[in-house]
């Protein structure tokens, strides 16, 4: 279990700094679905994901995209 835990953390910590480069390099979103997409190729190119199944890989990227989105509706995004 905490190795399940363990690669969520990092493929939410991933996302998120997916987003933030997006946005402060090109000014460009990243939706979940376009995150979502790239799953399969992600899987396979790091054995560990591959470990845990999709759907909870997916619920990670749903709690990002809520997040992220629940901030910038607030108007609390900041360069950092």
């Amino acid at each position: 279990m905490f190795s399940t835990l363990e690669v969520c953390r990092q493929l939410y910590n991933d996302a998120l700094k997916e987003r933030r480069e997006a946005w402060e390099l090109c000014r460009t979103c990243v939706s979940f679905s376009m995150q979502s997409a790239q799953l399969p190729a992600c899987k396979e190119a790091d054995p560990a994901l591959g470990n845990v199944y999709s759907q909870v890989l997916q619920d990670v990227l749903h709690r990002v995209d809520r997040t992220y989105h629940s901030f910038g509706a607030a108007g609390d995004f900041r360069a950092s």
